[in-house]
């Protein structure tokens, strides 16, 4: 057996058919045996039975004939023709009795049957002898001496001939009842001989189909039933190993279907870590390792769908000018303090459900089973105290703070939609009120959300429809009492809401990144404005326009603003950018690049809002300016308070001393006209000369230029 298993398949089906047609062959050997023996068993039925008890009947008729023969001859009539008819047929019938009795010479006859034959031609011999002695008698005239002879004599010896042929015959009925049993015997001990066979080989076949089956089919059903559970993604099969006991092609191949099978099973584990990692990577944030987005809004749902939903809240945590971190000292800093910042809500947020960061400096926490509002604000303000301490990262100390909106469940929303939609608004009402603080969503704030969408889609119209309008102030030189200059001021008249203050639509219009579509456009009509009054023939004066941070940090804002003075016409010299304080000082490399492009325009270039920043020294004096403008909020108490009116005096000293343009705004009185025109302000600005005015109005005030003068004489004080 171990040679049919390490054999070839070929060789093994080879050998199993050989071993069938062997089988086979014996069962019909059994059968030939078993019928030659009953062939021979029925052939001698035939020739050794059979035909003697043919020729025996034969005989005894020959004998009935000779009987009735006899008799009539010896009572025949004295006809000689009859006489001598019947003598011939005596003789034919002596002849073929004769004939007949010695045929048996040549039959295997047993001792008995020798026996009984003998006595019959002995019987037979008598009766020819003792019927000669009657047939003498009747030919020499005494048919009755005859007669009686013949009965008396020789038809006791017929009658034993007869008697001995009864005797034979049954004898040999005997013989052949014996003989059929025997070939009946021999015929069922043949079935028995062949079923045996057959058996045998039966067995033999189901065994060696077996054996063959646990070489052969054995290992292919179960690399089949593998394969389909694959195939059904069912993996957890590929860990067992098929038979593979043979040698042949079918162990071979069984051996490399289960290192295929471990392979693959190893392959598979590796790609399930691989799943797992995605799955992870695909539910948490990379760089902090918290929950991102994805497995938040995932966590939501589920708390949604629970069964009784109870209450739980939702905190939106937005770190307040960390971009001025990542700007001023690089992402890798940056995403140092994101960790920190992650590391530290999970440790003060420890009782909340799942804490997550979903975008680049905004967290998310929700509390589930909160108690009160209270309970939320002390947890979102203890998160507000742990990211207000200071972090120390690669040498350098960082203070941040951060504003945090809640929303709650239900309260504020029945799905996550306007859960979140909540907490983002609060959120971004917190950020409004000026960071570092904690908003509770409320209706008024809903109500907010949809008052500054509704004038962010307005405004997209007004700019696409020039629904906009520029009012000009006028700029006045108290050296001369005269207007030097106008300041282009953004007004939106509303179809339905009527005027829209700037300090309303401009913070939306930078949020929404619609500043840059309505800078440009502003640009673009003070400049042709400021030409076509050149044009008919007005006093050059220098048209000044604000100039909103997102515009500045527009890095091709230079080549914007000299396509728009290429087209329009209009000589740089009579163009001036405001420029906030506080835009100027973020990233002031930047700045002072972007300063120096523009000023290579020939534009001139001012400081807006003079004193609210924090501005170096230092980079005043290296800033590319022309001109500075004192805030209002210095000039307002400039008269009644000693402080303003030392600030105001200070920054005209200082940008006298750098050889600077001072222009005060926001002049509403006399009193204040005359400190500035004391300390020797430049150029004034504001509500005591004139409001802002469309075009139209402002060109009458260009009519006639020296008209200040005049009501200088009337509201100027005697010059000391």
């Amino acid at each position: 057996m171990r040679w049919l298993r390490n054999t070839k398949i070929a060789n093994k089906l080879l050998a199993f058919f050989l071993f069938m047609a062997l089988l086979l062959a014996a069962v019909g050997f059994a059968g030939y045996w078993g019928n030659r023996e009953i062939t021979d068993i029925m052939y001698g039925i035939t020739q050794n039975q059979i035909v003697p008890m043919q020729q025996l009947n034969r005989c005894r008729i020959l004998l009935k004939e000779q009987q009735t023969v006899s008799i009539q001859l010896l009572l025949a009539s004295p006809n000689k023709a009859e006489h001598n008819s019947l003598s011939a047929r005596q003789a034919e019938q002596f002849k073929a009795t004769d004939t007949l009795l010695g045929e048996f010479y040549g039959l295997p006859l047993d001792e008995r049957q020798t026996e009984w034959m003998r006595r019959l031609r002995q019987e037979y011999g008598l009766f020819r002898l003792e019927w000669d002695q009657a047939n003498g008698r009747f030919e020499k005239g005494d048919p009755q001496e005859a007669l009686s002879y013949y009965q008396s004599r020789a038809a006791i010896h017929l009658d034993n001939a007869e008697v001995l042929l009864r005797v034979l015959t049954d004898h040999s009925m005997e013989k052949v009842t014996y003989l059929n049993k025997q070939g009946d015997q021999l015929a069922q001990n043949a079935g028995f001989v062949i079923a045996i066979i057959a058996a045998v080989a039966i067995i033999i076949a189901l065994s060696s189909g077996w054996e063959l089956s646990v070489l052969i089919t054995l290992p292919l059903r179960e690399m089949l039933k593998e394969v389909e559970a694959v195939a059904a993604g069912d993996m957890s099969g590929l860990g067992r190993s098929v038979p593979a006991d043979s040698e042949d092609e079918i162990g071979k191949l069984a051996k490399g279907f289960n290192e295929m099978a471990k392979r693959l099973n190893s392959y598979l584990q590796e790609l399930q870590e691989i799943n797992r990692a995605i799955h992870h990577q695909a539910h948490h944030d990379t760089l902090t390792g918290l929950a991102n987005r994805r497995q938040f809004h995932k966590r939501l749902e589920e708390l949604l769908d629970r069964d009784g939903r109870a209450p739980f809240a939702i905190l939106f945590i937005d770190l307040d000018r960390f971009k001025d971190i990542n700007d001023t000292f690089g992402h890798s800093v940056g995403d140092l303090l994101l960790k920190e910042v992650a590391l530290r809500l999970t440790v003060c947020l420890a009782q909340s459900d799942t804490i997550a960061r979903i975008g680049g400096d905004e967290f998310t926490a929700i509390l589930t089973h909160p108690r009160c509002d209270q309970e939320v604000r002390e947890v979102a303000q203890k998160a507000l105290d742990t990211i207000t301490e200071p972090f120390r990262i690669r040498g350098h100390e960082f203070f941040i703070c951060a504003s945090i909106g809640a929303s709650r469940f239900p309260r504020d929303g029945k799905d996550m939609d306007a859960l979140v939609r909540a907490a983002d608004t609060a959120m971004y009402h917190a950020k409004k009120k000026g960071n570092d603080n904690i908003q509770f969503y409320t209706e008024d704030m809903h109500e907010s959300n949809l008052r500054r969408l509704s004038i962010e889609k307005d405004l997209r119209q007004a700019i696409e429809n020039v629904g906009l309008e520029l009012y000009y102030q006028p700029k006045v030189d108290l050296r001369r009492g005269c207007i030097a200059g106008m300041e282009a001021l953004l007004r939106w008249k509303h179809p339905v809401q009527g005027n829209i203050p700037p300090t309303v639509f401009i913070p939306i219009a930078e949020e929404s990144g619609l500043i840059h579509p309505l800078g440009e456009w502003v640009l673009q009509q003070a400049c042709i404005q400021n030409k076509a009054w050149q044009d008919v023939g007005y006093p050059k004066m220098r048209m000044a326009v604000n100039l909103s941070p997102h515009q500045f940090r527009q890095q091709d804002l230079p080549e914007r603003l000299a396509h728009i003075l290429r087209e329009t016409g209009l000589d740089p010299e009579w163009f001036e950018l405001e420029i906030t304080e506080s835009s100027l000082m973020e990233k002031t490399e930047e700045t002072m690049v972007m300063l120096r492009r523009l000023k290579a325009l020939g534009v001139h270039i001012s400081i807006d809002d003079f004193g609210t920043g924090y501005s170096s020294l230092n980079y005043l004096k290296q800033f590319p300016i022309d001109c500075v403008k004192i805030d209002k909020t210095f000039i307002n108490d400039i008269v009644e308070s000693q402080k303003d009116s030392k600030i105001a005096y200070a920054i005209i000293g200082l940008a006298k001393s750098l050889d600077l343009r001072v222009v005060a705004e926001g002049v509403e009185s006399v009193e204040q006209l005359s400190f500035l025109d004391k300390h020797h302000c430049d150029e004034i600005q504001g509500y005591y000369f004139s409001r802002p005015l469309p075009a139209a109005v402002f060109e009458s005030l260009l009519q006639d230029r020296l008209w200040f003068s005049r009501r200088y004489a009337v509201k100027f004080p005697e010059k000391e």
